[in-house]
């Protein structure tokens, strides 16, 4: 990112398989690590949020494979 006034938020989330604390725990290390990331690449720690939502925010219903899969992921939002 190369504009120095945009921030971002980074969501991590998980399927509902699992005890909810631990996804809860999961998904926050999902964001954490996708932060660690971008700031081994020059972005700024400070312009980056991480949240952990684990399974509260599914894009799909968790009822197969391939559904699971679909929940366990990473969204970045900008901020201003």
């Amino acid at each position: 990112m190369s504009d120095e006034t945009i921030n971002i938020e980074i969501a991590g989330h998980t399927d509902n398989i699992g005890n909810e604390n631990d996804n809860q725990d999961l998904s926050k290390k999902r964001a954490l690590s996708v932060k660690s990331y971008l700031v081994s690449k020059g972005v700024t720690e400070n312009r980056i949020v991480c949240v952990g939502y684990g399974e509260i925010q599914p894009i799909t219903q968790n009822i197969n494979t391939e559904s699971r899969a679909r929940n366990r992921r990473i969204e970045m939002r900008i901020l201003k």
